[in-house]
């Protein structure tokens, strides 16, 4: 099988390999350029697997080492991405885990912060007492006398 992107629609956004109308199929056993007999075989097998018959044997074979070599290839492939995949499901697992467990921490200290909340609101009020009856006491008797005595007398 050759790898080839599916041609381009409008609206597509570019692509970094060429449109299929310029793009070169590679040999996926070796990295190269396959020959046009390769391609011939590869493309004609492709679109009628009930010729095979009319291949001769060492087209046969050869079309046989490229379907292994590739297959072989993809189900490494797959194998590879299939342990990253459980891996990556294993360390998702592993954060939910530690998530879940932060958020009930958090949640246990909601009294506690209820609780100190509470009390700095106490605190603050009794310091504004505090703070009230000492400007009291600090006023002279001359701050408690009325201004104007001539309204007692």
């Amino acid at each position: 099988m050759i790898f080839d992107l599916p041609p381009r629609t409008q609206g597509d956004s570019p692509r970094k390999m060429p449109p299929r109308s310029m793009s070169t199929p590679y040999n996926i056993t070796n990295h190269t350029k396959p020959t046009q007999r390769e391609t011939n075989i590869l493309n004609f097998a492709e679109t009628n697997d009930s010729v095979l018959d009319s291949f001769s044997p060492e087209d046969q074979a050869l079309l046989r080492e490229l379907e292994a070599t590739e297959t072989s290839e993809l189900n490494s492939n797959l194998a590879n991405i299939l342990e990253k995949q459980i891996e990556l499901n294993r360390r998702v697992e592993q954060s939910m885990n530690k998530f879940t467990e932060t958020i009930q921490q958090a949640q246990d200290l909601i009294p506690y912060l209820t609780d100190s909340t509470n009390k700095y609101q106490e605190a603050q009020e009794i310091a504004a007492n505090i703070s009230a009856i000492t400007q009291f006491r600090n006023l002279d008797a001359a701050d408690l006398t009325p201004k104007n005595t001539s309204l007692f007398e």
